[in-house]
């Protein structure tokens, strides 16, 4: 529950409300390493008022939310 896992839809999600929100302190180069990735949903989830839930809940509907809105390219 607690073990997100990386994908470019939930790393374009976290920049885009990054840049909105201002609710962590990671670049975009930095997400790639998986404690500030972990963090910056950590901090997500707190911010957003969402400890309700599992990181991997959080981490699935971003994943979801970034697949509707940053379609890929190739499709």
């Amino acid at each position: 529950k607690e073990f997100p896992i990386y994908d470019s839809y939930v790393e374009q999600i976290l920049v885009y409300f990054q840049r909105k929100h201002h609710f962590s302190s990671f670049k975009l180069a930095d997400l790639k390493e998986y404690t500030i990735f972990k963090k910056a949903l950590i901090d997500f989830r707190s911010h957003y008022g969402l400890t309700k839930y599992s990181l991997k809940q959080i981490d699935q509907y971003i994943w979801q939310l970034g697949k509707e809105y940053f379609p890929k390219k190739y499709k």
